[in-house]
């Protein structure tokens, strides 16, 4: 009998500020022993070169996963959610909203924008752990996908 092949990881985009809340979500994703490449990009302006890359040029791959947050250095990260998902060959893909915001609109808003789910930061990491939850229920439909993490750079 053949070998089974490995699942292809999961590319994720993370676009977060935060070097803590990035530790936070590769601790996420370990725990739940996601295959997974992960990029970061810090700050709204890079993600905005970024994204129009995706718009310009085929060869650039769009993430199956973007971990968004909406309070960025040089742009919101609302504004940011409307340029990825104006990107018709990038529109399909799962956006969760990482986010300290507290605010109702926020949620509202990024979910009426085309956000498939909103997560609050937590203040402790057994909380954050229903990130993983999330993912797998939006990218999986809930089965579970075992691996490791394979770290890229924009």
């Amino acid at each position: 009998m053949p070998p089974v092949p490995s699942p292809a990881p999961l590319a994720i985009l993370a676009i977060e500020d935060s070097p803590a809340q990035i530790f936070f979500i590769r601790r996420v994703l370990e725990r739940h022993q996601f295959c997974y490449t992960l990029q970061v990009i810090e700050d709204g302006t890079h993600a905005l070169h970024f994204f129009d890359q995706l718009a310009q040029h085929a060869h650039v791959p769009c993430p199956d996963l973007l971990l968004l947050d909406l309070h960025l250095p040089g742009y919101h990260g609302t504004e940011l959610l409307q340029r990825f998902k104006a990107i018709p060959r990038c529109a399909g893909v799962t956006v969760i909203i990482v986010t300290a915001s507290v605010e109702p609109t926020d949620r509202t808003a990024t979910l009426a924008l085309g956000a498939d789910a909103f997560f609050q930061k937590p203040s402790r990491f057994a909380a954050y752990m229903e990130l993983g939850h999330l993912i797998q229920q939006f990218t999986f439909g809930g089965a579970s996908q075992a691996g490791g993490e394979r770290e890229q750079s924009p």
